[in-house]
């Protein structure tokens, strides 16, 4: 992306330096999975597999592979909602 549509929103404060790398970063990717079918050309970005579904690439402040993405919503998702289904299909109402 060009600086010149960035410098004046940096200067009035509508963004910082890490929105700027961050949209810079989205761009590369995106162009890169566009052209060669992989967001990253380095390969830092793991593929996704059956046996690790956690992992995730986290862009921001800093990037990368990462492991874990909101488990505290996937055990919400995933079991306790089952439980409550389960109790609510097995109770007389």
């Amino acid at each position: 992306m060009s600086d010149q549509l960035w410098i004046p929103a940096i200067e009035q404060g509508r963004v910082n330096e890490t929105d700027f790398a961050i949209a810079n970063t989205f761009g590369e990717f995106w162009t890169n999975f566009a052209k060669y079918g992989t967001p990253s050309l380095a390969n830092e970005w793991a593929r996704t597999n059956t046996t690790n579904v956690k992992l995730y690439y986290e862009i921001g402040q800093s990037r990368g592979n990462r492991l874990g993405y909101r488990i505290l919503d996937q055990y919400v998702w995933n079991q306790v909602l089952l439980d409550l289904v389960f109790l609510c299909e097995n109770s007389i109402f």
